[in-house]
């Protein structure tokens, strides 16, 4: 995904580079992680609840705030993008590792 989406984007097609960048993702979730666990349960016939669930909910805020960002921008810029809206959501992004790491040693 990250060659196509490149690709869209040298090319003038940032809503082609965006959509593929969600569809990848989405497809990840839902397939990469779906089929694995759906698998788990099914031969070992219990539940999976081994999963931690600490920082879930600064982890889900951030990406709230996240896309109401992208989505303000969008609206702003009138569906253009901008070579500083990467900027900043790559460094929002290195904010997000950074506290992540941080809590982990924690």
């Amino acid at each position: 995904p990250y060659i196509s989406s490149s690709l869209a984007a040298s090319l003038g097609l940032g809503n082609m580079a965006i959509s593929n960048v969600f569809g990848s993702n989405t497809f990840n979730i839902l397939i990469a992680l779906g089929i694995p666990w759906a698998l788990y349960t099914s031969l070992y016939e219990v539940d999976y609840s081994d999963l931690s669930e600490e920082g879930i909910d600064e982890s889900l805020i951030m990406l709230g705030v996240s896309l109401l960002i992208y989505i303000g921008l969008v609206l702003s810029s009138g569906f253009k993008l901008h070579q500083w809206h990467a900027y900043l959501f790559n460094g929002m992004y290195l904010a997000f590792v950074i506290y992540s790491f941080w809590q982990c040693a924690d």
